[in-house]
């Protein structure tokens, strides 16, 4: 899963360990990305996002704000201490437009 909004991306990654690793590296390490952030990592007994498939949709400010989980801390892409100290919250997020349709 992967969201995007003004700068801002947020991102999880399932799957067996050594894999999930090696690609969070990759994504450290492509210099088109700056201030990459691990928020948490924890093991799962089943994929939160096995069946879902990539899309693409522009939210206006009001599809925003009607989002369960979405706050201001998307809003700044350099500053990751929200979401840090709040890392259910980037799960939260996540499983919003896992289970909705904001179009």
């Amino acid at each position: 899963m992967l969201l995007y909004r003004e700068g801002f991306f947020i991102q999880a990654l399932e799957g067996e360990q050594e894999v999930v690793e090696s690609l969070y590296k990759k994504i450290a390490k492509d210099r088109r990305h700056k201030n990459v952030t691990l928020v948490y990592t924890h093991e799962i007994d089943k994929r939160g996002f096995g069946d879902w498939s990539m899309g693409f949709n522009i939210l206006s400010n009001d599809h925003v704000a009607q989002i369960p989980g979405f706050t201001d801390f998307l809003e700044d892409p350099d500053d990751a201490s929200f979401i840090l100290e709040h890392p259910g919250k980037a799960t939260d997020l996540l499983e919003s437009f896992k289970h909705h349709n904001y179009i």
